[in-house]
This record gives C-alpha cells, structure tokens and sequence, in this order.
C-alpha cells in the first residue's frame, strides 16, 4: 500500500488501518511531513503483524534521525520498536532483532570495576614498554617521538570540557586553571566543528606534521608509569602483516605552564614498522599508526584505584580468558570509515572500539547498545548483561 507524497504531517488519521487491513506486508509512507517518531505511534504498528516493509525516505523525520550521532543505527531500531514485525526498512534490511533497551528498576549501580584488560601477557609486555618510553619523551623530548610515527600516520585532540564528577579540587595539588585555553586550537572534536577546513587542519598527518603539532600543545608532567594513576588496556588482532595493537590508557597530566591538573584519554593503534622505515631503521619493534588523545578536566583515580595492585599483577602477568569473546573489529580504514559514517567523534568511537572489545561484540551492535542506553558505558554493560542470552550470532561475527 502506498500513501506516499499526500503532506501527511501525522499517521492519525490511519489509527485504524490494522483494523481495515490486517495482513499488509507492505507499507510506503514516502515523501510526506512526518517530523518526528511520535507522529507514527498513532498507527500502531505492533498490530500489523505481518508488515514486513516499511518506506519512510523523504520524509524530515528520517533526516532528523540520521544527522544525530549514530543515527542511522538509532533509526532503525526505534523504528523496529514501533514496527516490530518489519524486515526491510527504507530499501535495506533491518539487522538483528535486539534491543538493548534497560529497566531502569533492574540496574544495580555502580557496576563493579574491573582491571584494565590484556588478551596475553605478550601483549601486557609491549604496552608496558611502550608506555614508559612514550611518556616519557612526551614529557621531556617529543622531538625524539619522531622515528615512532610514519608518513601515514594520524594524530588528533578533542576537548571534553564537561565537568568531572569528581572535582579538581579533591586533588590536594590541583588548582583552578585554564586547562582547556591552550587546546582550542587543536580542538578535533567533530560535535564541536561541523566546518570541512577546521576538521581536516585540526588533524595531524605524517611524522613530521604529528611533531610539529606535539610542539606546540602545552608542556605536561605524567606520574610515573606504571603507577595507580593510570588504567590501561591492550589487545592484538589481525595476524600476520596485518597485526595490530590497540592500546587504551586512560590517567592523569599536569599542565606545566598553568599548573593545573587534567585527566585525558588515550588511544594508539600500533603496527609492526615497515621494512625499511624509520622506525624499524631505529630498531624499534613498533610503529603509531593512529594516535587520539582526549583531554578532560581532572577525575583522579578513583574509579580504579582500589584495583591497582591487582592491576598491576594483571599487567605483569595477563592470561586470556577463556570464556571471552575477542572483539570483533575491522580493519583501520574500515573503522575511520565507520567513525565517519555515524558522525562519531573521537571520545564516542573509543567507546564503542572498548565496549566491543569487553563484550566481543561486533562494531554495529556495540554502536547500538551505547547509542540506546545514552552513551553511558554502566548502563550500556548492564543492558548487554540483560539481554545477553538473546543476542544472535551474527552480532559476535564481523560484519
């Protein structure tokens, strides 16, 4: 049935179809006015048992939804709660029939914290060793960071400049300062800038580029590493040439020149060095293929800090797991164009690359379920936990 291109700003004056006809399979609502979700419900969709699909281009609802952060994943599965039979939404199929949708009355927070993940002690070793070096010279000679990043290589800022649940204030050395004035220039948060030009000069590209760029941000000062201020996390995946280390550290700075106190975020994909590169030309075992970095007010450590001797046993000594999942992650390129298509900024698309490693989840679901749940990693956790034993196969296979 089609009820397409008729200026139908609301379905209620179809409130009674599933009535009239109970076995439509098929149901176009195409360049009309519908503005929001809350113009279908009055259809009630759920009594059209057997609709199987749905059209809903052109419409200012279906672009409103789409231009959101991971929108075309929230999309369809709101508009599969209000059409639960449908198969095919729009010309394409509708994946999955889950919801990570959370009884609030069910969730018991907060959710236990659990160490930083290593997939085998191999792995906790090369991240500890390239941490205490990085950081160093990161604090001391960025300069010499050089030879690590290769001309392909990508670096890049956000700013999260909503306050941190824990204050600035509770650090007994901390002061209130300018953190963020110093960063604005360098700012890629891509909520923030919505300009093609301001994206794309406030990513640096290539060794040369990526050092420029480190001398010009604000001199800092790192705790020692390893130490209880930082929660880091490492896996590899690929095999072979196409081997790769994702590292996930998460701690704290001082910024030298306002002597002021920041916690930040930090993700490297890390790769063997080409034959003949500066790195390998250096000897060493390693190359930064992306590094982003997530600069926040200070939160210390209190998340993890009652875990940190059984962090560091786990650094030290990590062993797979045997009832995990490992995550299911494509390619780099494959990822950068994912983060793209959903509109995803930096802090957004570390949430889903960590929720998928914990759950072995796939990119899409884990979108999904951080998209559902209001980017809230606890909420998104413990609605995974709920709905777990439901979730089909293809949503742990790589899609």
């Amino acid at each position: 049935m089609s009820l397409a291109s008729n200026q139908l700003e609301n379905l209620k004056p179809f409130s009674m179809l599933p009535s009239y006809v109970p076995k439509l399979t098929a149901l176009s609502f195409q360049e009309n006015l519908l503005r929001s979700l809350r113009d279908l419900e009055p259809l009630r969709g759920a009594d059209l048992t057997v609709l199987r699909e749905l059209l809903l281009t052109g419409n200012p609802l279906r672009d409103k939804e789409l231009a959101k952060p991971g929108g075309d994943v929230v999309y369809r599965s709101d508009i599969k709660k209000l059409f639960p039979s449908i198969e095919v939404l729009d010309m394409e199929p509708v994946v999955g029939d889950i919801t990570f949708a959370v009884d609030a009355m069910s969730m018991e927070l907060p959710l236990s914290t659990k160490p930083g993940f290593f997939d085998s002690p191999a792995t906790a070793a090369i991240v500890h060793d390239f941490l205490q070096t990085f950081l160093n010279l990161f604090d001391n000679n960025r300069s010499g960071l050089f030879d690590l990043y290769h001309d392909h290589s990508s670096f890049s800022v956000s700013l999260d400049t909503r306050p941190a649940s824990t204050t600035r204030s509770s650090h007994p050395s901390s002061r209130d300062g300018p953190l963020f004035s110093a960063w604005k220039n360098f700012d890629h948060n891509l909520e923030k800038h919505k300009i093609p030009d301001k994206r794309i000069s406030a990513l640096a590209k290539g060794g040369a580029n990526i050092i420029n760029m480190f001398n010009q941000l604000p001199g800092l000062r790192h705790p020692a590493y390893p130490g209880p201020q930082y929660l880091v996390e490492g896996y590899q995946t690929g095999t072979g040439a196409d081997l790769t280390l994702i590292v996930l550290v998460h701690g704290e700075f001082r910024e030298v020149s306002s002597n002021t106190n920041g916690s930040f975020d930090r993700t490297f994909i890390i790769v063997a060095p080409a034959p003949g590169s500066r790195a390998a030309m250096a000897g060493m075992p390693y190359s930064v293929a992306n590094d982003q970095l997530t600069v926040r007010s200070f939160a210390g450590n209190k998340a993890w800090a009652q875990l940190k001797d059984e962090a560091s046993a786990r650094m030290s000594n990590a062993a797979p797991q045997a009832s995990a999942r490992p995550p299911q992650l494509p390619d780099l390129t494959v990822l950068k164009q994912l983060q793209l298509h959903h509109q995803l900024d930096d802090a957004r698309q570390n949430q889903v690359i960590e929720f998928s490693t914990a759950t072995g989840l796939n990119y899409q679901f884990s979108l999904q379920c951080l998209a559902e749940t209001g980017w809230s990693a606890p909420a998104a956790m413990q609605a995974y936990h709920n709905v777990k034993g439901n979730i089909p196969p293809e949503a742990y296979q790589l899609g």
